[in-house]
């Protein structure tokens, strides 16, 4: 019974005894049922004591996790308005113990759209923007244990190009200095997901562009590795074909999207005159310019 259950853990002051009843749930008839429960108070005896970095709760709840990963998944996407539920998801599925979750989680990138980005599950514009950057969030780390999970799921992708390209993103990448600590990532973890696709996919070209408007702008993060993805990966590792393919649709950028001034001088300095110096080092040039 989950009264009971909630009755018992109202007693119980010993983290490892705790631990340790939450080890036995999954042995219980319809284990599935202590659920909503169990992390109700993991997440309540872990507001008790300061313990989330080193929470001896964590493994036990993902291994019951583990057990019902649908169920599970269907929970936290249901409650990503609540911010307690939404970083014990987080860290849960970022966790090296939460193969069969994330996994599961990984197939379910149609229920990731509607529970993270659908605008109408509420109307309140700040608290539709915590669940969107619990949204990316999922999405990055999924994609750190898959760097090919945007290649399958393109509408996923589709809607992240369209949260970086939207006027209110970059607003916030101005004036970051009023979002929460936590939000300041979303910016990054767009890009390390921009990145990890680009990696797979060298003859993208508009996201090469696009994510450079990031360097117009002070940053809260170092994005050195961002400029190190366009100087080894792409200037270096690229072969000519591609280089051109680069510059050719460098000049359609400029066209059809009309950046600001700021924007063109970072990509020329972070990937149109590195492309050039290093194919001209290495005799090369006359092959990218026609």
């Amino acid at each position: 019974d989950p009264q009971k259950l909630s009755a018992l853990f109202k007693t119980l002051k010993d983290c490892e005894l705790s631990a340790a009843i939450i080890t036995t749930m999954d042995l219980f008839p319809r284990a599935e049922n202590f659920l909503d429960p169990l992390v109700q108070y993991c997440i309540q005896l872990e507001a008790i004591q300061p313990l989330e970095l080193c929470s001896p709760f964590r493994y036990p709840l993902t291994k019951y996790l583990n057990r019902f990963p649908q169920q599970a998944i269907e929970y936290f996407l249901a409650r990503l308005d609540q911010p307690s539920c939404s970083k014990l998801f987080i860290s849960i599925i970022n966790g090296q113990k939460a193969v069969p979750l994330r996994d599961k989680l990984m197939e379910s990138a149609d229920e990731i759209m509607m529970s993270a980005f659908n605008t109408k599950n509420t109307q309140d514009g700040s608290k539709s923007l915590e669940i969107q950057f619990f949204g990316i969030h999922l999405i990055r780390i999924l994609v750190k244990y898959n760097s090919q999970w945007l290649n399958n799921n393109a509408v996923v992708l589709e809607h992240l190009v369209a949260i970086w390209n939207s006027p209110e993103r970059l607003l916030r990448s101005k004036d970051d200095e009023h979002l929460p600590l936590h939000m300041l990532k979303e910016h990054k973890m767009l890009i390390q997901c921009f990145v990890a696709y680009l990696k797979h996919n060298p003859e993208e070209t508009t996201l090469l562009f696009q994510m450079l408007s990031i360097l117009v702008h002070q940053n809260t993060f170092d994005f050195t590795f961002l400029k190190d993805f366009y100087a080894h990966n792409i200037s270096e590792k690229y072969t000519h074909q591609q280089k051109k393919h680069i510059l050719d649709q460098f000049f359609k950028f400029l066209k059809e999207e009309n950046p600001p001034l700021e924007h063109i001088q970072q990509i020329f300095k972070e990937l149109i005159n590195p492309i050039l110096n290093v194919s001209f080092a290495k005799g090369e040039g006359d092959l990218i310019i026609d």
